[in-house]
């Protein structure tokens, strides 16, 4: 695979001069147009981080209640069963749990930080 000639992208296929889209859109249209779309084949959550982070919390959530649940199935089975495999498995558990609920509580402090720098709408009074 051919890399563009300005940069380390991937070039298009059958270009003599190898380009990137970005470098052929420039070569062909201009530097504003080739801005444009280059933002426009951005994916959105690199516009946006707190869409990639809102999902990547939903992900953790999802993890934390799986682990949640295999926890408390594994301590019925050691009350039941106070043997040491079954101990073994609580431990295993528990601490994928912890793991699992640090990663989801990691990911809220980058969505509130991201929500703290954001600025309050401003109100008005309408007398």
């Amino acid at each position: 695979m051919k890399k563009c000639s300005h940069c380390s992208d991937r070039s298009i296929p059958g270009l003599v001069s190898p380009l990137c889209q970005y470098h052929y859109d420039v070569a062909q249209f201009g530097k504003d147009w080739a801005d444009k779309c280059r933002a426009d084949r951005e994916p959105k959550d690199a516009v946006n981080p707190l869409i990639a982070l809102v999902e990547q919390l939903t992900v953790a959530q999802r993890k934390r209640d799986a682990e949640k649940w295999c926890f408390q199935s594994a301590a019925a089975v050691f009350s039941a069963k106070p043997y040491d495999k079954n101990r073994r498995d609580l431990e295993a558990c528990a601490g994928r749990l912890l793991v699992a609920t640090a990663t989801m509580d990691a990911i809220q402090d980058k969505i509130d930080a991201i929500h703290a720098k954001e600025k309050p709408c401003s109100t008005s009074s309408h007398s």
